[in-house]
This record gives C-alpha cells, sequence and structure tokens, in this order.
C-alpha cells in the first residue's frame, strides 16, 4: 500500500505540475492586462497554452517516464513455505533456506534488476553500529544461480532472491562449514564469496540491510532486525521459535 500511495502520488504530482504550468502564464497576462482591450488579452493567453502546449509535448517522454518507471520493493515473508523452508541434499543432510521477495509495483518491467547485501550491523555495547567485516556483495536470484545474476522483472510480479541458509550440523554441502569455533552460523548467499571479511552471522542481534536496483528502477532498501541464538532445529517453525528471532523488518 505504501508503494502505491508514493506511485499514485508521482502522478499527482506531476498533474499539478501541468495545471500550474497552463495556470501560472494566464495568472501572470491577467494581472498585467488592465490596460489592454479584451481581444489583446484572450491573444496573449492563447499564445501562453500554446507554448506551455509544446512544451509539455517536448518533455512527453520525460514525464510518462515518471509516471510509468518501474517501482522496486523488497519483502522479507519468513511464515511463507515458499520463501523459507527446509530441503534436502542428495546424501540427507538437511539446510534451511531464506529468500526475499523482490517486487516491482510500478507499471513497466523493472530491467536488470540485482539484488545486494549493503550492510550488517551488530549490537553491541547498546547500540548498533556497522560490522566492518561485511563488504557490501551481490545476492543469488533464486534458481538461477551460476546463470545470471540480473533479472528482469515485469509489472505487477515478483521473483524470489537467495537471503542466506543455516546447514545441519556436521554439512558442508555448500562449499562452507555450518559452525565456525562450534557457533552455528547463518550464512548469506551471496556471489562471489570473499577471502577476506565474513559472510556469515555468529550468535548475536544485527540489522541487516539489502538494497535492489533495476537499470531503469530506482534503489529499494529493506532492513530485518534479528536476533540469531545459532544451533539446528529440524524444522523451520522450531528455528523461528528458538533460534532465529525476527525482531522488526522496515
Amino acid at each position: 500500500m505504501r508503494v502505491r500511495f508514493r506511485h499514485d502520488l508521482r502522478i499527482l504530482a506531476v498533474i499539478l505540475l501541468v495545471i500550474i504550468g497552463y495556470i501560472i502564464p494566464v495568472l501572470l497576462i491577467l494581472r498585467s492586462a488592465s490596460q489592454l482591450e479584451t481581444t489583446i488579452i484572450a491573444s496573449f493567453i492563447a499564445s501562453a497554452i500554446a507554448i506551455v502546449t509544446g512544451i509539455l509535448a517536448l518533455l512527453k517522454d520525460f514525464i510518462l517516464d515518471i509516471v510509468n518507471a518501474p517501482s522496486l520493493r523488497i519483502e522479507f515473508v519468513p511464515f511463507d513455505n515458499r520463501d523459507c523452508h527446509a530441503t534436502k541434499f542428495t546424501n540427507g543432510d538437511r539446510v534451511h533456506y531464506f529468500r526475499l521477495r523482490i517486487r516491482n509495483d510500478g507499471w513497466s518491467g523493472a530491467e536488470d534488476v540485482e539484488v545486494n547485501l549493503e550492510e550488517v550491523r551488530v549490537f553491541r555495547h547498546n547500540k548498533y553500529e556497522t560490522d566492518k567485516d561485511f563488504m557490501p556483495l551481490r545476492l543469488f536470484w533464486s534458481h538461477w544461480r551460476q546463470t545470471r545474476y540480473e533479472l528482469d522483472i515485469p509489472s505487477g510480479t515478483y521473483r524470489h532472491c537467495d537471503f542466506g541458509f543455516v546447514l545441519q550440523p556436521g554439512t558442508a554441502n555448500l562449499g562452507v562449514p555450518a559452525a565456525v569455533n562450534n557457533d552455528h552460523q547463518f550464512w548469506f548467499d551471496v556471489f562471489l564469496r570473499p577471502n577476506t571479511g565474513k559472510t556469515s552471522l555468529s550468535s548475536g542481534q544485527y540489522k541487516i540491510i539489502v538494497g535492489a536496483y533495476g537499470k531503469n528502477a530506482g534503489q529499494a532498501r529493506l532492513t530485518v532486525e534479528i536476533k540469531w541464538i545459532g544451533g539446528w532445529q529440524n524444522t523451520i517453525e522450531d528455528l523461528y521459535r528458538h533460534n532465529f528471532k525476527i525482531l522488526s523488518i522496515s
């Protein structure tokens, strides 16, 4: 609803600018026309309207681009099995996957959209501070993996983006260990995983900031505040209940 409101507000702003563009020249002419004949005033007004109409015609494509521009929005829907669920590897080991929805609420398709892990803030000394061991990294589109790093999103639809995962203890099927120093990790699903810095969360409280961008669309951001206690549960419902506490989504 908030994005729809912003889109409607954009349209209203364009309409108001067009109206003002016609009214101001007319008011200026009327203000200085007390000594002129009615026919001359009318010709001035007609000329002003013609000039404004010509300017608007030249700016038509620009105005339409503003009205029709894609409008991206990021959603985290943790209790929907399409977004967050458990799955198995071929050897029977399990993993809990967490995904984001990247929506396009605009009137035209969003082109070459990518999603990035922007920033991780850790709660220390009664305040959040940026964890500088995390660098901005690209997240994978779900089910595309190595083949597509940008996707088009048609108007009124969404695409899933892999956010992170938790591995069953003892497995390293995705190339990373389930735990580091006996602390069970929440791994971000990023490309490429760097050799320096961090790409996983140890036990603690965090604010995670994600951004989405497109070639013809502005930025969308989402902040997820969580408390990661670590550990493993056989069901994702129990994981939310005991290990992965969602404090806020904004």
